[in-house]
């Protein structure tokens, strides 16, 4: 008998972001059941949402599957993976989704002789709602899903689901289960659930379904779901703009520093990229590694053919030799196209491998943490490299012993696993995807929330206090709000599904993506990715190389934006207001080489669900404002001329305002 105990590898969420006198709602409510299956040795399954499924509620998915590999399925868009269990001869695998918008039924593809539940619940935390999660596979007549520990939610409920693999047999489910719904189709299976009380470190008991059948092929799957909170956190109020007044203004960022900030990633070693980055104006490239068989010579060949600066990461898994990382770093920064140096990506869902010990995963994190530990080390002894800034490891939030990956050096007395003063980094990295699980179109303010360095709003799914405030996993303490504040970070990895909603809802949401991490603090943001990869469709080309929308606009962006020399050492202000500015109306005031001023304003209201229109006060009367529509084109939409104010009717995307007095 073979018992998986796991934590859902799920998008979560830091929940010291609930206020400290938020009470909990009571456990999540048991909505309804359906069923799908199919006969057939190749699937698909499909299945129909349950019966009464509302917007926001939590819907878990188990399919089961005859399967000797174990490998996942192929989901539907918009399903998370939780779990898998497998034996010699069949497999289930548990998904789960926030409902949102739900189609008439969903498939999963991939399966054999397939059978699929999904169970809806009510009241469930939509920004962390699945806790832990445990399996069993065996060949017997009994599957206990072990007892596992978590740092339980008050109000959580126990859901289990069990499969057996011959369709007369009634399975019995723990008499302790509620909501028990049995089945026979294609194979027998049994599902339901229970309350649990407490909060903190609990431990949630077995449960074991048995047959009065003989011995077969028997999966289970167990998980623990969350409840609402009765307070959402909100976002702390910027405070509205001022009056322009004499002497008074905005201060100006570089337009250079701006269009300095924007990256790429996804697949940009190969040369035939070059024309693609070229076209869409970003001046940073993600992804130079040894991953694919690539070289130091193959980041630097793009890198010129593309005028960027690239990364040198150490990428996903494996084996490392600092040595040869070292030395391909040094390559690239004596090439001049070095840009950072980049710890281990994602290593909760690929575990490294480093002096002889797997750190990640689902196990111990102290050969990752050791790992980027002697990675800065080596940099910083570098008299080259030690100029270039190190990039921490991604997803650290997942850690599950406390090794202290939510700080960039560990401050004394954190009680970690490493020792204080551990040096890892000088960047927070963040992969804080502006597309969530389930979403399928943009959301009011997508772009602005999913860039916060402090507050969470719904239903942002990932941002920097997950990873460095408190540790989204097993909620271990990092920096303090005020400090996350002024983290140095960069996210390389952001980007928008092509298929949620579509290119046009991609391609704008990417622009305010650009735009939302730069004014909210992010020194350097990645897309993901420059064309369509495997199955992925996160491209801003496709696999084909031919342009989406989004190519266009951001080429747009950065032509209209274009400047190749920084501003002076003190960046000039401008006296600008915008009276009753919307809470979806965001601003950025850049300055060009040449002096003059780019106003960028943008809405964030989603694609096709209204507007705004605001007028914007110069503070003054101004010579020349030219009025740019970035998804219209690089060529003025209008040329005023000696004006103070500009109306302008606002969507979902950016406009321009160039100043010259």
């Amino acid at each position: 008998m073979t018992c998986f105990v796991a934590r859902a590898a799920s998008v979560a969420a830091s929940l010291a972001l609930i206020p400290a006198s938020a009470a909990l709602a009571a456990p999540p409510s048991y909505v309804g059941v359906s069923y799908g299956s199919s006969n057939v040795a190749a699937g698909p399954v499909t299945i129909k949402p349950p019966a009464g499924t509302q917007d926001g509620d939590l819907m878990l998915a188990y399919v089961a599957t005859q399967s000797t590999k174990g490998e996942w399925l192929t989901a539907p868009a918009g399903w998370t993976p939780a779990i898998k269990t497998f034996n010699s001869v069949q497999s289930a695998q548990l998904y789960w989704r926030v409902a949102r918008d739900e189609p008439a039924s969903y498939s999963w593809s991939g399966a054999s002789y397939p059978k699929a539940i999904i169970r809806t619940y009510r009241g469930v935390d939509a920004k962390t709602p699945v806790g832990g999660s445990v399996g069993c596979g065996a060949n017997a007549a009994a599957c206990q899903l072990p007892a596992f520990s978590e740092a339980m939610v008050e109000g959580e409920r126990y859901v289990a689901f069990w499969d057996f693999n011959t369709a007369s047999a009634r399975i019995a489910p723990p008499s302790d289960l509620g909501n028990v719904s049995i089945d026979f189709t294609q194979r027998a299976t049994a599902t339901g659930d229970k309350a649990l009380s407490g909060s903190g470190a609990k431990t949630v008991a077995a449960a074991t379904a048995t047959v009065s059948v003989g011995a077969a092929f028997f999966d289970g799957i167990g998980v623990t779901i969350r409840p609402a909170s009765t307070s959402t956190p909100v976002a702390t109020p910027e405070p509205p703009p001022a009056a322009p007044a004499a002497g008074s203004g905005v201060k100006a960022a570089s337009a250079t520093d701006f269009l300095n900030s924007l990256g790429v990633g996804g697949g940009v070693l190969d040369m035939d990229v070059a024309p693609l980055v070229n076209y869409i104006g970003v001046r940073n490239l993600r992804g130079g590694s040894f991953e694919g068989g690539y070289t130091a010579a193959s980041a630097i060949n793009i890198a010129r053919a593309t005028g960027t600066k690239i990364t040198w990461g150490l990428s996903a898994g494996w084996a490392r030799d600092l040595s040869k990382e070292i030395a391909a770093s040094r390559q690239l920064a004596d090439a001049g196209v070095l840009l950072a140096v980049e710890g281990a990506n994602e290593p909760d869902t690929w575990p490294v491998t480093y002096q002889g010990a797997t750190g990640g995963g689902s196990g111990s994190w102290i050969a990752a943490a050791k790992l980027q530990r002697d990675l800065y080390a080596a940099v910083k002894a570098d008299p080259v490299l030690k100029n270039y800034p190190v990039f921490q490891t991604t997803h650290g939030g997942a850690e599950i012993d406390n090794v202290g990956l939510q700080y960039l050096t560990i401050p004394n007395g954190a009680k970690t696993a490493m020792p204080d003063g551990t040096k890892y980094a000088d960047y927070a990295n963040m992969h804080n995807y502006v597309i969530w699980a389930g979403a399928k179109t943009p959301v009011a303010n997508a772009a602005w929330n999913s860039a916060s360095p402090y507050d969470w709003v719904p239903p942002t799914q990932y941002i920097l206090p997950d990873d460095y405030g408190t540790t989204w996993k097993r909620k271990y303490s990092g920096y303090a709000k005020e400090q996350l504040a002024t983290l140095p970070r960069v996210t390389t990895e952001t980007g928008w599904w092509v298929d949620s909603g579509g290119e046009e809802n991609q391609g704008k949401t990417l622009l305010n993506v650009y735009l939302a991490q730069f004014k909210r603090g992010y020194k350097y943001t990645f897309l993901y990715a420059i064309k369509d990869r495997w199955s992925e469709r996160f491209g801003i080309f496709k696999a084909d190389n031919s342009p989406r929308l989004a190519a266009h606009y951001i080429h747009n962006l950065t032509t209209i934006l274009a400047d190749d020399a920084a501003v002076s050492a003190t960046p000039g202000s401008l006296p600008y207001a915008i009276a009753g500015q919307p809470g979806t109306v965001h601003d950025l005031l850049l300055q060009k080489s040449d002096g003059r001023f780019e106003l960028v304003v943008w809405d964030e209201r989603p694609v096709g669900q209204g507007g705004d229109d605001v007028t914007v006060d110069l503070g003054a009367t101004r010579k020349t404002v030219r009025v740019y529509d970035v998804v219209s084109g690089v060529s003025p939409k209008q040329t005023l001329t000696n004006v103070r104010t500009v109306p302008l009717g606002l969507t979902d995307h950016p406009m321009i305002l160039e100043i010259e007095d």
